[in-house]
């Protein structure tokens, strides 16, 4: 497993935010929408007719992408987990484990285990290499 396929899930997760306040701001804009009521008829060339309804679309576009990201997510996170299972020292596990499933940083991952950040990440560091040689 290479450091940047352990680094993804951190990657996918920022992104599912991302969309997720994408979508947020799509029905606050429908919210918005929704109460006004201008009066005027619909000129042609102006736009769409139904802005409503292309919020709709959008916002439907934007569920459709992040179930995507999260079917993606969970993928990954299996593939990761699988490794991670295989790995013999205990300790590093739990290192993998908070490190590229929950996505901890250093500080937190050392205190679930009861170590230093700074050992955590060498311990970490150190296995990636080693393993990275022995695939090779």
């Amino acid at each position: 497993m290479t450091k940047k396929e352990l680094t993804s899930v951190y990657y996918i997760k920022k992104e599912i935010k991302m969309w997720e306040e994408q979508l947020e701001l799509i029905e606050s804009k429908a919210e918005g929408k929704a109460m006004q009521i201008t009066g005027l008829p619909f000129t042609p060339g102006t736009g769409s007719s139904d802005q409503m309804a292309d919020l709709a679309i959008k916002a439907v576009s934007v569920r459709e992408l992040i179930e995507t990201k999260k079917r993606k997510l969970n993928q990954q996170q299996d593939r990761i987990i699988s490794w991670i299972i295989s790995i013999d020292d205990t300790v590093v596990r739990q290192i993998m484990l908070y490190r590229h499933v929950r996505c901890y940083s250093w500080n937190t991952v050392a205190q679930k285990i009861g170590i230093t950040a700074e050992s955590a990440r060498k311990q970490h560091d150190r296995y990636l290499q080693q393993s990275q040689k022995g695939n090779k």
